[in-house]
């Protein structure tokens, strides 16, 4: 009996300790998809709005598929962080596109359609 006490206070714990860095967001564990990727953390704001979804890895840093919705959540932005490092293509809504070197850093931008067919 303890242990299932025990059990269900960790996540408790984790989603308030994680509060604490940004007293207006909230992030908790989840399992959905969104936009066709799998996502196991969700980020609302102080309005209980869904302002972000992704993944970690073991140590806590953003690991995998990330994607941050802005305004309304038709426009968003999605791409890969390795170790809390954003890493290769990054859309940014439709028509943007920035790509990232493995540190992190921001090689090029430009303009690109997602949705258009490729030929």
């Amino acid at each position: 009996m303890k242990f299932h006490r025990l059990m269900f206070c960790i996540p408790a714990l984790l989603t308030i300790g994680m509060a604490f860095g940004q007293p207006d967001m909230l992030e908790s564990s989840c399992d959905t998809t969104v936009f066709g990727q799998h996502y196991t953390r969700c980020i609302k704001d102080a309005e209980g709005r869904y302002i972000e979804f992704g993944n970690r890895n073991e140590k806590g840093q953003r690991h995998g598929w990330w994607c941050e919705l802005r305004g309304d959540a038709t426009e968003h932005a999605d791409g890969e962080y390795r170790n809390d490092r954003r890493i290769g293509n990054w859309w940014m809504g439709r028509h943007e596109i920035w790509k990232y070197n493995r540190k992190g850093e921001i090689i090029s931008k430009g303009k690109a359609c997602r949705a258009c067919p490729i030929f």
